[in-house]
């Protein structure tokens, strides 16, 4: 029976693989401005967004919630967006920033998984692995 480390990467994984291949079926000359009734995002700012989560995904679950007012951060945040033109791009930037996030997901051991992390957008931690939610405040 898989871990549930390792069952968190195998879905990250499919999700993954499945929102590329769907990016992939928008025409390519919709893909970078085209958008949807026209409010939405479109596919390539998506994409790029995914492409470059891992990183914060990463540090949250090692601790190390990224300050997103740093001025740093942000140019190299911007710096990593305009990098990523196409969709192809942004996956094949995703295929290797996801591998970092993977290999963090696998380092975590059980006990890791108990522990409650804070997003900087929400006061309300996540879930432990369980399913519940503890109020416990503070970075793992």
């Amino acid at each position: 029976m898989p871990s549930l480390q390792q069952q968190a990467i195998k879905m990250t994984r499919e999700g993954l693989d499945s929102l590329f291949a769907s990016a992939k079926h928008v025409p390519e000359d919709k893909q970078t401005d085209w958008v949807p009734m026209g409010a939405a995002r479109t596919t390539l700012s998506q994409v790029v967004e995914v492409a470059l989560s891992p990183f914060f995904f990463a540090g949250v679950l090692q601790g190390k919630t990224p300050d997103f007012t740093d001025p740093n951060f942000q140019a190299q945040r911007a710096a990593a967006e305009a990098a990523l033109t196409t969709v192809e791009l942004a996956h094949a930037a995703a295929l290797k920033n996801y591998e970092m996030l993977y290999s963090v997901i696998g380092s975590l051991s059980d006990e890791d998984l108990d522990a409650t992390s804070v997003v900087p957008w929400s006061p309300v931690p996540l879930p432990k692995a369980d399913g519940r939610c503890t109020a416990r405040s503070g970075s793992r």
